[in-house]
Order: C-alpha cells, then sequence, then structure tokens
C-alpha cells in the first residue's frame, strides 16, 4: 500500500490551513545561528583582502532568519564598515552584518 500522507487531505483543506502548515513546516526547517570564534573572523578578514589585492570573486556563507545562505561577488563591489559587509549587486545594494557572516572563500 502507498500511502501519500499529508498529500491526500490537503484537496479537502482551506487554503488558509495549506498556508499554516507551510508556514509551520518551514519555520521547523529554521536553525540557530552557529557561533564563529576569533580565528574564523581572522580568517575571513584575510581572504577578503586576499581577494581585494587580486581583484577576484569572494564566495560569501552567511546566516540569514534561519538559513545559511550563500552569494558569490566581486571584491570590487565591496564596501566593509564596521558593523556591515555592503555589497552592491546587479541594480541594488545588500547589507550583510558582520556578525551574520559565517565564511568567506576567494575563488
Amino acid at each position: 500500500m502507498n500511502d501519500r500522507g499529508s498529500i491526500k487531505w490537503t484537496a479537502m483543506m482551506l487554503p488558509e490551513h495549506v498556508e499554516y502548515l507551510r508556514k509551520k513546516k518551514k519555520e521547523a526547517q529554521k536553525i540557530s545561528k552557529p557561533v564563529i570564534d576569533n580565528q574564523q573572523f581572522d580568517y575571513m578578514e584575510q581572504q577578503l583582502q586576499y581577494a581585494t589585492i587580486n581583484n577576484s570573486n569572494i564566495i560569501i556563507t552567511y546566516y540569514n532568519d534561519g538559513e545559511i545562505q550563500t552569494i558569490t561577488c566581486q571584491t570590487s563591489n565591496i564596501k566593509v564598515t564596521k558593523e556591515y559587509l555592503q555589497l552592491n549587486i546587479g541594480n541594488g545594494t545588500i547589507e550583510l552584518p558582520v556578525n551574520n557572516l559565517l565564511n568567506i572563500e576567494s575563488e
């Protein structure tokens, strides 16, 4: 017997119930923010400096609202402040809080 689980019941549910269940499932998949030590921050700073000197791309891994996300950009499009890393991507600017950065790797 092949049971389709909750799929077979969604046709009989109101759209509000389906949306609520999707929201709860997404919330359950969120993770807590990893702790980064000073050595890792030093390593990320070195990688950023290396990429800036060589004008290469960097891959930034960061924590955002319960998820780990990755973005790739060129170092010429980055402005570093004390609290934020500003990335100029396309037509917009993304500000990543420094305390949400998890890893920086140069390509």
